[in-house]
């Protein structure tokens, strides 16, 4: 996913897209949710 590989780019260089990230991911598992 875009998301996850922002999350890793944004852990490896340590910029603040972390929490960003974080909320790309949430948003991710909750509309699995969803579709379950």
């Amino acid at each position: 996913m875009i998301a996850q590989t922002v999350g890793i780019l944004g852990c490896l260089r340590g910029l603040p897209f972390n929490w960003l990230w974080i909320i790309f991911l949430a948003n991710d598992l909750y509309e699995y949710l969803i579709i379950l």
